[in-house]
């Protein structure tokens, strides 16, 4: 019979199949390869299993995961002075079940809008929106109040709409160019 401690049955109340799929979806937005987010979970899941005592609460266990692999990703992003940015648009627009050959342009134009959105107001949209944690939740992971989620998220929503007005604008200008040539 194997003996488990108080360690590993708190661990594993936290790190459930559900939450080792969020991290993993997570990791591979925050990473740009496969391999960097291996290794982004495994160090998380290594990080947190050393730190189960200091987790004050069950409850808690999933902001508490999602903000030990954010920091360990911003330290590891300021160790190595890169600029990795998340690939929120692929997960967004690209649904590997869709295979449509013409794009429209207002869809392009929000996929190139999301791209261009700042580092953490992309993280703040994908995790409230895909990883449909609450404004609070998010705002644990960021050290932050939740006024200021609030306020990344409607930056957002503003650049996602100017950017689909312009793309309403630009076939029209684009057709009315084409037939006066």
């Amino acid at each position: 019979m194997l003996f488990r401690s108080s360690r590993d049955t708190k661990y594993r109340t936290v790190v459930t199949d559900e939450s080792y799929g969020a991290l993993w979806r997570y990791a591979c937005r925050l990473s740009r390869t496969q391999d960097d987010a291996e290794d982004l979970l495994q160090e998380t899941l290594t990080r947190a299993y050393e730190r189960i005592d200091q987790l004050k609460s069950l409850d808690a266990g999933r902001t508490w995961l999602y903000r030990i692999m954010y920091s360990i990703y911003v330290n590891h992003h300021h160790r190595n002075k890169r600029q990795q940015e998340i690939t929120l648009i692929q997960e967004l627009a690209a649904d590997p079940r869709d295979t449509h050959e013409e794009v429209d342009p207002v869809t392009e134009s929000v996929r190139a809008q999301l791209q261009e959105l700042p580092g953490l107001q992309r993280q703040t949209v994908e995790m409230y929106y895909f990883e449909e944690m609450s404004v609070d939740e998010i705002a644990a992971v960021f050290e932050t109040n939740s006024n200021t989620v609030k306020q990344r998220l409607f930056r957002a929503r503003e650049s996602l709409r100017r950017a689909m007005k312009e793309a309403q604008r630009s076939p029209e200008q684009t057709g009315s160019s084409e037939l006066g040539a």
